[in-house]
């Protein structure tokens, strides 16, 4: 295919088994200055953006003890595409992005941040 009809938003996945370098091989690859490298967001680990907040399931079962600590790579990474930068003001407009996205599929909010 001709490089003038590639899509120049197509996402770019990098899939490997766990444990083998893949955060690595992401932030040498985010060092691109077309390139964006996603921390690791867990979105798919609930169906909404509130189950994965509250660190709930559909039933109301708990996850993790860990899981407040799982949020922060969406933190970061709403506060780095949307203002550039990871800062405390940043981060607090993170927060105030994914309450305004609480009932959203994780997969919607996903899609907007890829």
């Amino acid at each position: 295919m001709p490089t003038s009809s590639r899509d120049p938003l197509a996402p770019l996945f990098l899939l490997a088994p766990s444990r083998s370098f893949t955060s690595l091989i992401c932030g040498i690859l985010g060092q691109h200055p077309r390139l964006y490298g996603l921390p690791e967001l867990n979105l798919f680990m609930a169906d909404t953006l509130n189950h994965f907040w509250r660190g709930s399931d559909a039933d109301g079962g708990r996850k993790s003890i860990y899981w407040p600590m799982m949020r922060h790579g969406l933190l970061r990474a709403v506060a780095q595409v949307y203002a550039g930068e990871q800062t405390i003001d940043s981060v607090a407009m993170a927060y105030r992005w994914i309450r305004v996205r609480a009932d959203r599929s994780t997969g919607e909010v996903y899609r907007e941040l890829a």
